[in-house]
C-alpha cells in the first residue's frame, strides 16, 4: 500500500468512528442516566417513588442578581422544608444547564435563562413541573421572594 492510501483508510475510518459517535450522542446511546433506578434528573431515587425537586438552572457567568436569587431561595426550602428535605421528599439542587451532562433539562423545561423549577417526581418520571418566573420580579424583596417559594412548594408538597 503507498502512504497514500494508508492515510486515505486511517482518515476514513476516523470520519466512519465520528459520525457513529455523534449519532450515538444525538440519540442518547451513551448517555449515562439510563441507570433504571434514577429518573430523568440522573439522581438516585430507589428509597423515595414519590418527591419534589426544586432547581435552580444557572449559567456558567453569573451575575450578582443569579447569585442572590440561588442564595434566598436555597435558604427559603432549608429554613421551611428541614424535615421533608431530611425524608428526602424534597431535594434542592443548582444545577449549571451550560455543562454537557446537564443540556437535556434546556429542553426539558424550555430554560432560555436562569430558573427556578420545582418538579413533582413520581415513579421516576416528571409527573408536573412549573417554571417560578416571578423570582425575577421579587428578587428585591427577601421576605416576599421567600414566601413565594415556600407557598408554590408547599402547594407540590401537599400532593405527596
Amino acid at each position: 500500500m503507498t502512504a497514500k492510501k494508508i492515510t486515505t483508510a486511517v482518515l476514513l475510518v476516523f470520519v466512519a468512528v465520528s459520525i457513529v459517535y455523534f449519532i450515538g450522542k444525538q440519540m442518547a446511546w451513551f448517555d449515562s442516566q439510563s441507570d433504571p433506578k434514577t429518573d430523568n434528573d440522573g439522581l438516585d431515587n430507589s428509597d423515595v417513588p414519590h418527591r419534589i425537586i426544586a432547581y435552580y438552572f444557572h449559567g456558567t457567568t453569573r451575575c450578582p442578581t443569579c447569585l442572590t436569587i440561588e442564595d434566598y431561595a436555597k435558604e427559603a426550602i432549608e429554613t421551611g422544608f428541614s424535615d421533608d428535605l431530611k425524608k428526602g421528599t424534597l431535594e434542592w439542587h443548582a444545577i449549571n444547564f451550560d455543562e454537557s451532562a446537564n443540556e437535556h433539562f434546556v429542553k426539558d423545561y424550555n430554560l432560555y435563562a436562569q430558573a427556578l423549577i420545582v418538579i413533582d417526581s413520581t415513579a421516576g418520571q416528571t409527573a408536573r413541573w412549573k417554571n417560578l418566573e416571578q423570582i425575577w420580579d421579587l428578587v428585591g424583596e427577601k421576605e416576599i421572594f421567600q414566601k413565594y417559594i415556600r407557598d408554590e412548594i408547599r402547594q407540590y408538597l401537599e400532593n405527596i
